[in-house]
């Protein structure tokens, strides 16, 4: 997870005061994704799930 612009290839999805990027083509290969966050102390922060693992690479997060 980076903080970056907007490319042409990319998909944006806006809610309330959040804008989220994704490659396009990563995006579709992953076949969606999950985002989430949970505050644990220091061990806090976001979780991106692919729905397509396997499609992605390893069993990792995208």
């Amino acid at each position: 997870m980076v903080l970056d612009e907007p490319r042409i290839d990319d998909h944006v999805l806006e809610q309330d005061d959040l804008k989220l990027v994704m490659n396009q083509k990563l995006l579709q290969a992953c076949g969606g994704v999950t985002i989430d966050y949970r505050d644990y102390g220091w061990q806090g922060g976001f979780t991106i799930i692919a729905s397509n693992r396997s499609e992605c690479g390893t069993d990792c997060s995208c």
